[in-house]
């Protein structure tokens, strides 16, 4: 499978589909090759060193537009273990 230049500069080339995992997507490496791949994002509470939420995104989206996503997904499972804890549930 090979990419064009045009993937390269864009990071995406429309028509390349991986057939073993067609949800990845075309990006940069720091090294300037291209792969495809899934951009794995975490969030972890600083206090603890808890691991509060896990995505999986496109490689293809920035940082800036897949951080939003990560946020939500911790701050949901943060007032989840808050309010469960509230109500005696699992600390």
């Amino acid at each position: 499978m090979r990419a064009g230049p045009e993937a390269e500069e864009e990071g995406i080339q429309s028509g390349l589909v991986s057939p073993s995992d067609p949800d990845a997507r075309i990006t940069k490496m720091k090294d300037g090759r291209t792969h495809l791949a899934h951009k794995a994002e975490h969030a972890v509470d600083l206090t603890s060193g808890a691991l509060v939420a896990i995505t999986l995104e496109p490689a293809s989206e920035g940082d800036t537009t897949t951080i939003h996503k990560t946020l939500a997904e911790a701050q949901a499972a943060v007032t989840k273990s808050v309010s469960g804890s509230r109500r005696g549930g699992r600390r």
